[in-house]
């Protein structure tokens, strides 16, 4: 690609970097372009039309094998195998920017923005702020070592967080757990690759990053110290913890779900057992109730015979969904090679509700994932 842009330009000139200490040499060659027959500025590559390291890092095709990413979301609070344990399990190799907008995309798929009630309008409450995680992913892939061979950057989303990992501990000083983010000072294994990730706006340059991390986490409805993003390094490497702000939420006085409630299905994760509207000592809903059991089979959510235990209602009810997992289970066995997208779109639902039957699935027994999620299959097991 590099000859092909030489050849149809004009007249070209190679610059390693943008050359902040040398406006004029860097004018000279925009004037002399601007001003005579045009031509192609190539950053990045030496004067002999070699790619500088990180150029290669910045091409559209993948020249740095250490220059990916592997995404998983973990079922539970630890990991397990990739095939029985991972809801979601991308890998990416590319380009800096593919890496980093993949990265983005794979967090925001596999996380939830929940909403609560307030006044006349709601409160959208995301899992993770975009903009911590966008800073987190950047410092990733801005100081990471990637003379470091066989290693990548990770990140593992589980129930309560999200861990992003990458190679190369702090560049200079002690570990990042051992100073004050407050008072860090801005240095870069990478100064190239960071000044153009400024001039893209992804990064600011002023050693700011984890304090912003931190300060866009704060600025989640119902923050608390407890949900403050944590830091950890190593002589080999680097983790930003973020943790999920709405972990631990689903369930006891949760006030997001109404028995009326439009917006509350039966698969809906928010319905918890203690919810101020549908409780035991609900003012409308009582446990002497003629019509209503604790453990009435036959309510529904928009029912007003609301049961706390209702089949088709509850937080941890194996049972919900049941006839869709069947139904799933026998689909598998008539197309072995079928995707969550495609199971998704059959019933008419995420794949988040899917994943969690399949879940459900591997937790019976009855199935088993071979392979990976694009050339893998499904055992049925008898």
């Amino acid at each position: 690609m590099l000859n092909q842009l030489i050849i149809e330009a004009t007249e070209c000139d190679f610059k390693r970097e943008v050359e902040t200490k040398k406006v004029k040499s860097w004018m000279k060659s925009v004037s002399a372009f601007a001003n005579g027959i045009g031509g192609t500025l190539f950053f990045g590559v030496t004067t002999d039309g070699h790619l500088t390291r990180a150029g290669a890092l910045l091409t559209d095709q993948h020249i740095v094998y250490n220059s990916r990413m592997f995404c998983t979301h973990w079922n539970g609070l630890g990991k397990g195998s990739i095939y029985d344990d991972a809801l979601d399990d991308k890998e990416f190799e590319g380009n800096l920017i593919y890496l980093l907008q993949n990265g983005q995309d794979f967090i925001k798929v596999n996380s939830k923005v929940r909403f609560s009630k307030e006044g006349r309008g709601r409160v959208d409450k995301p899992d993770y702020a975009e903009r911590a995680v966008t800073e987190a992913l950047v410092n990733s892939l801005i100081h990471r070592d990637y003379l470091v061979m066989g290693a990548e950057v990770h990140v593992d989303m589980f129930d309560d967080r999200v861990e992003i990992s990458s190679p190369g501990g702090m560049y200079e000083g002690p570990a990042i757990q051992e100073q004050d983010i407050e008072h860090i000072k801005s240095e870069r294994r990478n100064p190239v690759i960071a000044d153009l990730f400024h001039r893209m706006r992804y990064m600011e340059r002023r050693g700011s990053g984890l304090r912003k991390i931190v300060n866009e986490t704060s600025k989640l409805p119902g923050y608390t110290n407890e949900l403050k993003p944590t830091f950890y390094s190593t002589t080999s490497s680097f983790t930003v913890i973020l943790k999920n702000a709405n972990y631990g939420d689903v369930g006891v006085n949760d006030e997001n779900v109404g028995v009326n409630d439009g917006d509350v299905g039966v698969n809906d994760s928010d319905v918890g057992v203690n919810d101020v509207h549908v409780g035991v000592n609900d003012s409308d809903v009582g446990v002497n109730d003629g019509d209503v059991g604790v453990n009435d089979a036959d309510v529904g959510v928009n029912d007003g015979d609301v049961g706390v235990n209702d089949a088709d209602v509850g937080v941890n009810d194996e049972s919900v969904g049941v006839k869709r997992i069947d139904e799933i289970l026998i689909m598998m066995q008539g197309n072995n090679a079928i995707t969550k997208t495609e199971l998704a779109e059959q019933f008419g639902v995420t794949e988040r509700t899917i994943e969690r039957d399949i879940a459900m699935l591997k937790k019976q027994g009855k199935i088993e994932r071979v392979g990976s999620d694009k050339a893998g299959y499904w055992k049925i097991n008898p």
